[in-house]
C-alpha cells in the first residue's frame, strides 16, 4: 500500500526512487548494527524494531500528527537505501 507521504522527498533532498517498508528498514538497521557496531541483534530485537517502525508508519499516515514523524521515517528509509546501495558496490 503506497501512501502519499512516502513518495515525497525530504526537504532539500533529491528523490532516490525507492520506498521502504518497516520489514526492510528493520532488517537493514539490524544488519548495520552487526557490520558497523559489532552488536548482534537477536530475533527479538528485529521484531521490536519492526513493530516500532509499523507503529511509526501508522503515526505518519495520520495527517494530524507532526511532520517530524514523517521526516524520521523518510530518513530511516534513506539510511536503508544507502545501506542497500553500499552492499551492492
Amino acid at each position: 500500500m503506497k501512501t502519499y507521504w512516502m513518495t515525497e522527498t525530504i526537504k532539500g533532498e533529491e528523490d532516490y526512487g525507492e520506498e521502504y517498508y518497516p520489514d526492510e528498514i528493520a532488517e537493514a538497521l539490524c544488519d548495520l548494527c552487526k557490520k558497523e557496531l559489532g552488536y548482534k541483534p537477536d530475533g527479538q530485537d528485529y521484531e521490536d524494531c519492526r513493530e516500532a517502525l509499523y507503529q511509526l508508519m501508522a503515526i505518519c499516515e495520520n495527517d494530524y500528527n507532526s511532520e517530524f514523524y514523517r521526516t524520521l521515517y523518510k530518513v530511516l528509509a534513506k539510511v536503508t537505501y544507502t545501506i542497500h546501495v553500499s552492499d551492492n558496490l
